[in-house]
């Protein structure tokens, strides 16, 4: 998981959470909670794809106002935003100490709550006084700290995966699981961004479905050992080529391609959770006459965004 504390590199303006499908096919980072199925195709391509989709509908999704209602139930509910705003509070008092303008600063980028090496420099060249500010800020710091991980936690054990199932199917009106894991992701992670001030960079991580391969081998008389196991590797690789060869088929999109698959995204949340028509849309991005266009952007994200492992019918 990465960070980042610049405003201006987020995804849109004012977005708490951006979600990036990765700067290409290689791109394998750990998801923040496991996800609830696979990004399953006939071509890596498409995989590829579908991760494109995936973050352009998310990144609509997380300023849809139903959704922004959710959340600020769940915060409700759990307490859990009082604890992120104490761990804040802190953090901020720390920086005054140390004169520096955001609490933010004082953290390790690549680390959740943990101050880098850079404050703990800064820390010893303070005096003796500010050194004792700063000791019992942070000892502050670290007890909300401990509360806000404790609340998280309680999270992801209560029963808000099924609230979030759902509001994807009876709020939303979408078929897909992955949907409201992806909530419940964005949710903890918005709650970090309060408590830290550090934008969050979420990348995927495509697992093809493994295949279902059976394989019989038994050796012949005449075979020694070593030539046994050539032929086994042999015929293995004679099975096995053909998935290996789907996962790199097909067209790996480049950057005019992943706008338009964006687009499409946009297009797809715009009409299935904001209600818009396709004739309103037509009149805003193109002719009237384009509806074909927006129509087909529509049906091309609903295709990608199915391409998971699991579908409710």
């Amino acid at each position: 998981m990465k960070t980042k504390s610049d405003k201006s590199q987020l995804g849109f303006p004012g977005s708490p959470v951006e979600i990036d499908p990765g700067p290409g096919r290689n791109t394998y980072m750990r998801p923040f909670l496991p996800l609830s199925d696979e990004v399953v195709s006939d071509t890596g391509s498409d995989m590829f794809r579908h991760v494109i989709c995936r973050a352009a509908f998310m990144n609509e999704m997380v300023r849809y106002g139903q959704v922004n209602e959710l959340f600020a139930r769940w915060g409700q509910r759990t307490g859990i935003f009082k604890w992120a705003d104490e761990v804040a509070s802190s953090l901020n008092g720390m920086a005054v100490v140390l004169g520096i303008k955001r609490g933010s600063k004082l953290l390790d980028p690549d680390a959740q709550l943990l101050l880098s090496h850079t404050t703990l420099e800064r820390v010893k060249r303070r005096s003796v006084r500010k050194q004792q500010q700063f000791l019992k800020l942070f000892s502050t710091f670290c007890r909300n700290g401990s509360a806000l991980e404790r609340s998280v936690d309680k999270l992801r054990k209560a029963g808000f995966a099924s609230e979030a199932m759902n509001f994807v199917t009876k709020t939303l009106g979408l078929r897909w699981p992955w949907v409201a894991f992806e909530l419940l992701d964005v949710f903890i992670r918005i709650v970090w961004l309060r408590a830290s001030g550090q934008h969050i960079v979420r990348n995927y991580r495509i697992e093809p479905r493994r295949p279902n391969i059976e394989i019989v081998f038994k050796s012949r008389i005449e075979e020694s050992l070593t030539e046994a196991r050539r032929r086994l590797n042999r015929e293995f690789e004679e099975i096995v080529r053909p998935h290996v060869s789907a996962l790199k088929s097909g067209k790996f999109p480049l950057e005019k391609g992943r706008r338009t698959i964006e687009q499409y995204a946009k297009w797809f949340y715009q009409v299935r959770i904001e209600g818009r028509s396709i004739r309103s849309l037509a009149a805003e991005y193109h002719s009237p006459e384009d509806r074909s266009v927006i129509q087909h952007g529509v049906k091309e994200a609903d295709r990608l965004l199915g391409l998971s492992g699991y579908i409710w019918k």
